[in-house]
């Protein structure tokens, strides 16, 4: 969509090469934007692409995950790690995940096989 109108709530990933990201204001290209989900803040919603962003390259353009594989995601419940767990999940990966006692089940809900508390667990007990 591009057709955005005065009031909407967008986000987006400022490119590498555009300065402002730092700024309070900064004039875009409307294709590089997209609506704002109603169920994310402002600025959960500006965390979101360079976090996805990351996580892609990492198992997508380096890692060259395919389905039936194995994936470890440290972190499994952060910023990059839980787009990892979504990722590599959808890429049909084996994913094994870290994270805090808290948030064993979040992780499996975005799609991880096992869930590792990386404060009581040894990863290498749980992996092969």
């Amino acid at each position: 969509m591009t057709d955005w109108a005065e009031g909407d709530e967008v986000y987006g990933l400022i490119p590498f090469t555009h300065d402002g990201a730092a700024a309070e204001y900064v004039s875009l290209p409307a294709d590089i934007l997209a609506t704002k989900p109603d169920t994310l803040s402002h600025d959960q919603a500006a965390a979101v692409p360079l976090a996805a962003l990351t996580a892609w390259q990492a198992l997508v353009d380096h890692a060259h995950v395919e389905a039936g594989q194995s994936v470890l995601v440290h972190g499994g419940a952060g910023g990059v790690g839980s787009f990892a767990v979504q990722i590599a999940a959808a890429l049909g990966a084996q994913v094994t995940a870290t994270a805090s006692a808290a948030d064993l089940d979040l992780v499996r809900q975005l799609g991880a096989r096992r869930a590792i508390d990386y404060a009581h667990d040894r990863v290498e007990d749980h992996v092969t």
